[in-house]
């Protein structure tokens, strides 16, 4: 059995080295015993036995190595996850576009008014979109809803957070549009540098009627190739989209 997988390996291009390392090395031993072979010879095959060794380490490490990035790779695709997967504090330390989309972003501004503010007057790009108080995206928003939740409520909560955003205007030079898109996007939005490779876009999806808060968000790079660019692009329409508020 263990010879059949030897030949197997060899045939598939495995441990090749090891093998002949095997070779070398019963050869330089029986050589050695039989006193066949100049010391000289033996010599020779025992240093050709022990670079056959390196050269199968090094491999192996080269194998591993790219298994550790694949892993990685993969680590860092998208996934459905419980908690936020993004750190908006540092967010807006590090980046030069950030995007905020949701139905009223309510808490975002009185929670991050401080690192906004310093984050635009910084000279970056800020991009807020709500949903349209004037346009049906916002029965769907109160539809949506398995909570009882007035319309009225809702139109209210957006037309604060827009005022309360448009606050920031005031700061020098700032870089902040406000939109208000009539189409309901499926799903909030806070995206970093998102047409750039070091950029992210973190997804919240909205639920449809469920007892629980809306989940699970998930997190794109642009390990996610062609996805990262997709919904990149779906950011951009929305946007596009919308009209100012």
């Amino acid at each position: 059995m263990e010879l059949r997988r030897a030949w197997r390996s060899v045939r598939q291009g495995k441990n090749v080295e090891l093998y002949l390392v095997l070779i070398v090395s019963v050869v330089a031993i029986v050589l050695s015993l039989a006193d066949l072979g100049s010391p000289r010879l033996v010599q020779a095959l025992t240093v050709t036995a022990i670079g056959l060794v390196g050269l199968a380490l090094l491999e192996q490490r080269f194998e591993v190595r790219e298994a550790v990035d694949r892993m990685e790779s993969t680590l860092s695709r998208a996934r459905f996850e419980h908690e936020r997967p993004y750190d908006l504090d540092q967010l807006l330390r590090t980046s030069n576009v950030v995007m905020l989309a949701g139905v009223d972003l309510a808490r975002t501004f009185s929670n991050f008014q401080r690192p906004l503010s310093d984050y635009l007057a910084r000279g970056n790009e800020l991009r807020v979109m709500l949903y349209d108080p004037d346009s049906p995206a916002i029965d769907h928003a109160v539809g949506r809803s398995k909570r009882p939740f007035s319309r009225q409520r809702q139109v209210q909560l957006i037309k604060d957070a827009a005022a309360d955003f448009s606050q920031l205007r005031s700061i020098p030079n700032a870089k902040i549009q406000i939109k208000l898109s009539a189409t309901p996007f499926p799903h909030g939005v806070v995206a970093s540098n998102y047409h750039r490779d070091d950029g992210i876009i973190c997804l919240k999806f909205y639920r449809y009627r469920l007892d629980n808060y809306d989940l699970p968000w998930m997190k794109l790079t642009s390990a996610d190739g062609i996805w990262f660019t997709q919904f990149a692009k779906e950011i951009d329409v929305f946007w596009d989209d919308a009209r100012q508020a």
